[in-house]
């Protein structure tokens, strides 16, 4: 009788061990696969903090604000080469100045290498300062990942 529940005490210390690897394993593999799915946010992340951190830096910097605010070609083509080395060259970008009340688009030629392609879009109100005429313009930030 005594050797019968010794066997029963080492069966029910097997069945306890393999519950808990199980759970373990289940709470494993849950965590496992929410990581993929993080994965594939990251990108969208990434970019928006890079979106971000671009329009603030516009915003605050007085140089920066100044080309926005003078939407001639040469103050926008100044504004590109001031932000490319912010953006990593894997990505294409393109930067817009355009009236508050005005929908800021694309141009032709830009759609078309964004066609199939996911674009990251944001913008910004910027607006003069104290002693300047009040006219708030909008810097809206294209970005889309290279071929």
């Amino acid at each position: 009788m005594v050797m019968f529940m010794d066997n029963r005490r080492g069966w029910m210390r097997i069945l306890e061990a393999t519950i808990a690897v199980l759970i373990i394993t289940g709470a494993l593999g849950v965590v496992y696969s929410k990581q993929f799915v993080q994965a594939d946010s990251g990108k969208e992340e990434y970019i928006s903090s890079l979106q971000e951190k671009v329009l603030l830096d516009i915003t605050y910097n007085k140089t920066l604000r100044g080309y926005v605010l003078d939407p001639t070609e040469d103050s926008i083509a100044g504004l590109v080469f001031l932000v490319n080395p912010t953006i990593p060259s894997n990505y294409n970008f393109t930067i817009l100045s355009c009236d508050f009340n005005v929908a800021c688009k694309l141009s032709p030629e830009v759609y078309i290498l964004t066609i199939g392609k996911t674009v990251f879009v944001e913008d910004a109100l910027v607006s003069t300062d104290i002693i300047s005429v009040y006219n708030p313009r909008r810097v809206r930030l294209f970005i889309w990942e290279n071929d």
